[in-house]
């Protein structure tokens, strides 16, 4: 996976991200996702049984962040890199490296491959 654990040789400070335009953009997406079409509305109201949702899309996304600091002075890199920048946590919630994210639809079909998402800046170097 051309991935190896590393010695940290440099250190840097981040203000954590204001994450409310973030927040605000994903409730209006969702507010203009979750209302009915017109067809799917009277089918609804005439057929109240149904759900306003189909079941391919209801998901539940689970994100269980993977900590850095059980390894003080260390962290994960790609092979061979000569400088190893760590980003230094100010609180409990940004002590992070990397965030696993799994995906489960109600109808059971796999659309979304598990992932593991790396934090920081920097270029996507290659799907697994």
């Amino acid at each position: 996976h051309q991935i190896s654990l590393h010695n940290i040789t440099k250190k840097a400070q981040k203000v954590p991200v204001k994450y409310q335009t973030l927040v605000l953009n994903w409730l209006q997406f969702n507010r203009r996702n979750s209302q009915p079409y017109l067809m799917r509305f009277l089918e609804t109201v005439l057929q109240p049984s149904g759900s306003l949702f189909l079941e391919s899309n209801i998901c539940n996304l689970i994100k269980t962040l993977i900590p850095f600091e059980y390894l003080e002075g260390k962290t994960y890199d790609i092979k061979g890199a000569k400088t190893i920048w760590a980003k230094l946590s100010q609180n409990g919630w940004d002590k992070c490296q990397a965030s696993l994210v799994l995906c489960v639809f109600v109808d059971q079909v796999s659309r979304i491959p598990q992932m593991i998402i790396f934090h920081g800046k920097g270029e996507q170097i290659g799907w697994e």
